[in-house]
C-alpha cells in the first residue's frame, strides 16, 4: 500500500511568515512547523522571473561554440535564464533546510528509507513494492510559484520512482482549524477537486511536438490521441511555413487558453542524441 503525505502551506501576508503541515497515516497523524519566508528566495524569483520573460520575447540567436560552453558575459540570454533558475532553486532548497520544517523534511525521509529497505529485502518485482505519494497545497500565489518538485525529500538511494510529489488545491484557508482535531480537514479525496468546474469536465491535454524526422513522434502522438475517448487532447506542432518566432508565438497562444490545461506533453525537443535520449 502507499505511504501518503499532505503538506499544506500558508503563507501569512503581515509577517511574511509560513505555516507548514504535514499529515499522514489517514489524517491521523501531523507534523507543524513554521518559518519566516525568505527574502532570498523572492530576490531570486524576480531575477528567474525577468530572465524568463526576456528569453521568450527575444530569443537568443548567439552560437554556441564547438565546446557547447556559453560566455558568462556574453549577455546570452539561455545562460542566463538557466543561471537565474539553479540560483532559485538553490535559494529554495536552503530555505527549506533551514528551522523546524526540517522535521517535515525528515519524517518523509524515514519513510522513503522503510521502502527502500523492503524493496531490497524483497525479490520482488519493483512494480509490486509501495511508492510515497506527496500532495502539496498552499494557499497563495506566492507559494503556488515556488518550485516545490525540487525539495530534496528523497534520501541517496531512493529507488527510482518510489516517490511522486502532485500540486493540489488547498482545502481548508484557515491552519488553525486544520491543527484541531483532523475530522475538521476534509478527507484526502478532495484535492483532487478542482477550483469551480473543473473537476466536472473531462482533463485537457496539450500536446506540444517538435519536428525531428529521427524521432518516431507519429507513435507519441498516437499514445496520446488513445486517450480521447476520456480527454480533451490538442495538438500543437511546427508546419514548414512556420519560423521560429511563429512557431514560438502559437505554442505561446495555445498554452495561454483561457479555458487552462491540466497536461501539457512535449516530445521531439531535445538537443540529445538518438542513443541517449
Amino acid at each position: 500500500m502507499n505511504t501518503i503525505f499532505e503538506i499544506k502551506v500558508w503563507y501569512k501576508t503581515d509577517d511574511k511568515s509560513c505555516f507548514f503541515l504535514l499529515v499522514w497515516d489517514d489524517r491521523r497523524r501531523q507534523l507543524s512547523a513554521s518559518m519566516n519566508y525568505s527574502k532570498e528566495i523572492q530576490r531570486c524569483y524576480q531575477r528567474w522571473r525577468q530572465c524568463y520573460t526576456r528569453f521568450y520575447e527575444f530569443p537568443s540567436v548567439k552560437p554556441i561554440g564547438d565546446s557547447g560552453r556559453i560566455n558568462p558575459g556574453s549577455g546570452d540570454r539561455c545562460y542566463d535564464l538557466m543561471e537565474a533558475e539553479r540560483e532559485f532553486v538553490n535559494a529554495f532548497q536552503r530555505w527549506l533546510g533551514e528551522g523546524d520544517v526540517r522535521k517535515i523534511q525528515q519524517r518523509i525521509r524515514d519513510e522513503l528509507t522503510r521502502v527502500a529497505q523492503l524493496i531490497s529485502e524483497d525479490g520482488k518485482g519493483i512494480s509490486t513494492h509501495p511508492s510515497v505519494d506527496i500532495f502539496v497545497a498552499c494557499d497563495s500565489i506566492e507559494m503556488e510559484r515556488l518550485p516545490w518538485e525540487t525539495w530534496e525529500l528523497a534520501p541517496e538511494g531512493t529507488p527510482l520512482g518510489r516517490v511522486r510529489i502532485f500540486r493540489s488545491a488547498m482545502d481548508n484557508p484557515d491552519p488553525i482549524a486544520c491543527t484541531k482535531p483532523l475530522t475538521v480537514c476534509a478527507a484526502t479525496p478532495r484535492f483532487f477537486k478542482g477550483i469551480g468546474k473543473a473537476h466536472l469536465r473531462k482533463t485537457r491535454i496539450l500536446a506540444i511536438f517538435g519536428d525531428d524526422p529521427r524521432l518516431p513522434l507519429q507513435d507519441d502522438w498516437k499514445a496520446v490521441r488513445s486517450l480521447k475517448s476520456i480527454a480533451e487532447v490538442e495538438r500543437v506542432t511546427w508546419q514548414p511555413h512556420e519560423n521560429h518566432v511563429d512557431i514560438k508565438t502559437k505554442i505561446a497562444n495555445a498554452i495561454c487558453d483561457q479555458e487552462g490545461w491540466d497536461v501539457l506533453f512535449f516530445a521531439g525537443h531535445s538537443d540529445e542524441t538518438t542513443t541517449t535520449g
